[in-house]
């Protein structure tokens, strides 16, 4: 049981706490991550795409 690619983001990937209000760090982590996914996604599906002489990425 289990869901497909599910991915989570929080602040239990830091070991020490920083001593202050992690939020902003936190959400930047998770920017990171989304941008990272959706590239990742980007590139999976120009794999599949047909290859023509007037295509650009």
């Amino acid at each position: 049981m289990g869901i497909n690619s599910l991915r989570v983001i929080d602040g239990s990937t830091f070991t020490i706490s920083p001593g202050t209000n992690p939020q902003a760090t936190l959400m930047m982590l998770g920017r990171y991550m989304g941008l990272k996914m959706l590239r990742e996604r980007r590139e999976s599906q120009c794999r599949f795409l047909p290859v023509q002489d007037s295509y650009v990425l």
